[in-house]
């Protein structure tokens, strides 16, 4: 066999490089390689003895053309006679080493650097890049040598750039490298057995495996090139949760967040505040439910469908309420998206001129008195409210109520008016006091509120309307369904209030017996006119103990002024006419308007009901108002679309395979992170910044099977936080990759019907150090929908779609996080704004488009539902401040006003946005032709 010219060799492994390239991709950065490599060259010469000399002279001229130089060995005379011969050391230049495959004589090559010497413990492992030979069939002869190569120890990388299935990358123990250098369907563990993978062996007729090789393993020598890399660094310690007690077994029922939060110091012994998911929403009749959670040390604050907020005295109480049987999951409470907004690619908002924000505190008394917005963004012109206003319907007699967490600011912001100078009333109802046992409001954050700059908004696009504050806490999501139902006209008390009455009647009792018993003592003590000193003391105590149970029971009574207060507050909140609600969540609730918030208001809301609800509530039952909800400042946050998996190696890919992957970039595996500042956004995170990483998918269940055999997901997804070693490919290829975290434990079942189930599972992670940091998700769907617990026959499977939504954001509220390879423009409105019957509303300017950070879609499965229904203006002048802010929480609340005004002019509630010829996605605006009618 003669070999073939060194040009045609060069040419061959260029259309080798190029059908099946073999060197680092271009989107991958590699350190420069060794200028020489020590190699070992098993090749094969089946010839008889002279022939066998021939080719073998000819085997040498063509590695010497290489420049290929053969390690002196006083048996290399011969090895050119010797028939079982196959193995040639040397070294060879880096530059020209992979065109020793040119000659087909040649097996397999191992390359080390030149005078790297692999560590003498032979367990010790070692990193290395296996090359394989091109097949017709890739990406099985890939999977077929991963799972010979298992059985000798080969730990695989992930995350790294396969090269389209010809490179296997990661560790082995020293003691297999020289089983690399062999055929590898020579070895044990060639033969693939069915205890590995079943599907990929061959059987004979009476079921047991035959002993051949399947295809395409069998075809040729699989691995064409052994690189050392060098020796194994291992990677940093992945955070890990302590384990579950054995004798705590329900502890599997917490979520990770809560167990990471209970295995810190004092934890257990502090009072907590949790949120239990029930297997069953209870109805308002039921109080079973009640007393089992009392029985185990909750107080019971509030309930929004199965997920019931409480607070125990010490953390360790969570294990006895994980203990009912009813109790799905227990986890810390969720909090509500409320962040100030984004800062965005957009010209700074201009400052005006000769406005003194000292002095805006103290006189600002009316809306007109704001400082005016650039001419440009004046949200009143763009929507045409000035002319609205100006024909005086500037929502007179309409009632807009304002929920949010922050209301600081709030009295100076809405003066009372002038004595005889009659005005809108603003009232702030303070449901912070419901969830602490003193019935006191927790104290304001800050100067100014979020709700007060809100509150703002509304105020601005319509003066004339009455305003009622609502606080709320961010954690706190059963206040939105009590505020509603206060709303509704609903005769009923909130959970929250029905604790503190319990925990009143308590101390009233208590203080009922320790005054009969102080006014015992007081009546033996003053029967006693004894002028020694013990009957004196014994007097003056009775008295001090007397004055002082005089104080407690004024301060009961007060305590009961204040629960009244807030009881005739939310019923007083009965027939507003607009909502704007700024909380929303986008994890711990079942999103596409399956949640219990969504459900309810979807159920009260809908105008397409009104008709049919009107002869079945009460004769007094106000309307249904408008309730309007932000969008969300949280686009390049989310990702949603269909599960894929090409290469079937149980990690989800972000993108179709026909789709680029982005500059920089090597896999459709790994979404990479990206932190905004200044407008900007930086893929190099810091160290201490904490983020939380959320997938939630929605999947088919058969509803012959109860909803305990589905408390687990058939398709249990897993969170991988991942870093880059060397960005730069200086050290290590930008593709080596470690997994800093992944998400442990059940994922939560967050809502169960007989059809289908919604489940989360998230990550919370505190950034160990500088650099680059991407997500990964893991799974596999099945062809089923059966636990596997349950027997499955093969008539019953089935092919089945897994739409995932991942979300990504700051656990801490001091950074602002997005995806930077793979964001999705949909999907990202969050719960309730998912709700059909709420109005989502969106931030847009002056071009009436939407701005980049708003929010859009209605959830991963409702791709043709439109969200949100219309943009309004953000540009809202900030109250003591030269310049305007921007979000989609304003434009929802500055859409309110809008709403109230127009229903001051006429619009009927029901016709709304309709009337107005407002395109679903387009700018709210009064129509030129109503203007005119007016």
């Amino acid at each position: 066999m003669r070999p073939l010219p060194l040009r045609a060799v060069r040419l061959l492994a260029a259309a080798l490089v190029a059908i099946f390239p073999v060197a680092a991709s271009a989107q991958v950065k590699v350190p420069e390689p060794p200028k020489t490599y020590d190699v070992r060259i098993r090749y094969r010469i089946q010839a008889d003895r002279n022939e066998r000399v021939l080719q073998f002279e000819a085997l040498q001229k063509s590695f010497a053309a290489t420049g290929f130089q053969e390690t002196p060995d006083e048996d290399n005379d011969l090895a050119a006679f010797d028939p079982t011969a196959e193995l040639m050391v040397g070294t060879v230049p880096s530059k020209t080493a992979r065109d020793l495959l040119a000659d087909r004589r040649v097996q397999t090559l191992l390359f080390m650097p030149a005078g790297y010497q692999l560590p003498a413990d032979p367990e010790q492992l070692v990193r290395v890049a296996l090359e394989l030979a091109p097949n017709r069939d890739q990406l099985a002869l890939y999977k077929q040598s991963e799972v010979a190569l298992h059985r000798l120890g080969f730990r695989k990388d992930i995350g790294y750039d396969a090269r389209r299935f010809t490179l296997l990358r990661g560790s082995i123990p020293v003691s297999q490298v020289p089983k690399l250098l062999k055929d590898l369907r020579g070895q044990p563990s060639g033969w693939v057995l069915p205890d590995e993978r079943p599907e990929l062996t061959a059987v004979l007729r009476d079921g047991t495996p035959t002993p051949e090789l399947i295809k395409p393993f069998a075809d040729g020598v699989p691995i064409r090139v052994v690189e050392i890399l060098g020796a194994y660094e291992p990677p940093p310690a992945v955070v890990a949760l302590p384990p579950i007690p054995a004798d705590q077994p329900q502890q599997e029922k917490w979520t990770a967040d809560l167990r990471r939060r209970l295995a810190e110091e004092g934890a257990n012994e502090r009072p907590t505040r949790l949120e239990l998911v029930l297997a069953n929403e209870p109805t308002d009749l039921d109080y079973n439910w009640r007393d089992t959670l009392v029985r185990a040390g909750a107080t019971i604050e509030g309930r929004v469908g199965p997920v019931v907020t409480v607070t125990v005295a010490q953390g360790a109480k969570a294990a006895d309420l994980a203990a009912i049987p009813d109790v799905v999951s227990v986890r810390l409470p969720r909090l509500s998206s409320v962040a100030p907004p984004p800062d965005a690619d957009l010209p700074a908002p201009k400052k005006v001129i000769g406005f003194k924000p000292e002095a805006a505190f103290r006189t600002v008394a009316n809306v007109e008195d704001l400082p005016a917005a650039s001419p440009d963004e004046d949200p009143l012109k763009i929507t045409k409210l000035d002319r609205l206003h100006a024909a005086g319907f500037r929502g007179n007699g309409k009632r807009v109520v304002v929920i949010d967490t922050d209301f600081a600011g709030w009295r100076e912001a809405f003066p009372e008016p002038a004595a005889g100078r009659p005005g809108p009333r603003v009232k702030l109802i303070d449901l912070t006091a419901e969830r602490n046992r003193p019935v006191r409001p927790e104290p304001m954050p800050g100067t100014f509120g979020h709700g007060t700059h809100c509150a703002l908004a509304v105020r601005l696009a319509a003066p004339g309307a009455d305003l009622t504050l609502v606080r709320v806490p961010a954690d706190a999501p059963y206040e939105l369904m009590n505020v509603a139902r206060a709303i509704r006209g609903d005769a009923f008390r909130p959970e929250g209030l029905i604790s503190r009455r319990a925990e009143l009647a308590a101390d009233i009792e208590t203080v009922r017996i320790r005054t009969r018993d102080a006014n015992d003592e007081y009546r033996r003590a003053f029967d006693n006119f004894d002028d020694t000193l013990a009957a004196e003391k014994r007097r003056i105590a009775a008295q001090e103990a007397r004055r002082a149970l005089i104080g407690e029971e004024k301060a009961t009574l007060e305590r009961l002024d204040r629960i009244e207060d807030l009881e005739l507050g939310l019923a007083g909140l009965k027939g507003a006419h607009v909502i704007v609600c700024l909380l929303n969540w986008n994890t711990g609730f079942a999103l596409d308007a399956a949640s219990p918030m969504s459900r309810f208001l979807d159920d009260w809301l809908s105008r397409s009901k009104v008709a049919y609800q009107r002869h079945l509530t009460r004769p007094n039952s106000p309307p249904p108002p408008l309730w309007f909800q932000p969008a969300g400042d949280t686009r390049g946050q989310t990702w949603t679309g269909l599960f894929r998996d090409a290469d079937g190696n149980g990690a989800m890919e972000f993108s179709a395979a026909d789709e680029k992957v982005k500059s920089g970039r090597w896999s459709r595996e790994l979404n990479f992170l990206a932190a905004r500042s200044d407008g900007k956004d930086t893929l190099d995170l810091r160290a201490g910044a904490k983020v939380r990483l959320s997938v939630q998918w929605r999947e088919p269940h058969d509803p012959d099977l109860s909803e305990f055999d589905y408390r687990s997901p058939v398709v249990p997804l897993k969170l991988q936080l991942v870093r880059q070693r060397d960005p730069a490919g200086e050290k290590a290829a930008s593709d080596e990759i470690d997994v800093v975290a992944e998400s442990e434990g059940l994922p939560e079942r967050l809502h169960a019907e007989p059809n289908f189930g919604v489940y989360e599972h998230s990550l919370e992670v505190t950034l160990p150090a500088d650099g680059r940091y991407a997500l990964r998700l893991e799974g596999r769907v099945p062809n089923r929908v059966r636990p596997t617990s349950a027997p499955t026959l093969e008539s019953q499977e089935i092919r089945w779609e897994l739409r995932p939504r991942v979300f990504v954001e700051s656990a801490d509220g001091k950074s602002q996080f997005q995806l930077a390879d793979y964001a999705s423009a949909g999907g990202g409105v969050a719960v309730p704004a998912d709700a059909n019957a709420v109005f989502a509303v969106g931030a847009g300017g002056r071009e009436k488009t939407a701005r980049p950070f708003s929010a859009a879609g209605a959830g991963p499965v409702r791709e043709l539902a439109s969200k949100p229904n219309f943009l309004a203006p953000d540009s809202i002048p900030k109250f003591g401040d030269e310049t305007s802010a921007r979000g989609t929480a304003l434009s929802a609340s500055f859409a309110a006003g809008f709403a109230a005004s127009v229903l001051s002019g006429g619009v009927t509630p029901s016709s709304f946005p309709q009337s107005l010829g407002i395109a679903p996605g387009g700018m709210i605006e009064v129509p030129e032709s109503w203007l005119r009618r007016k």
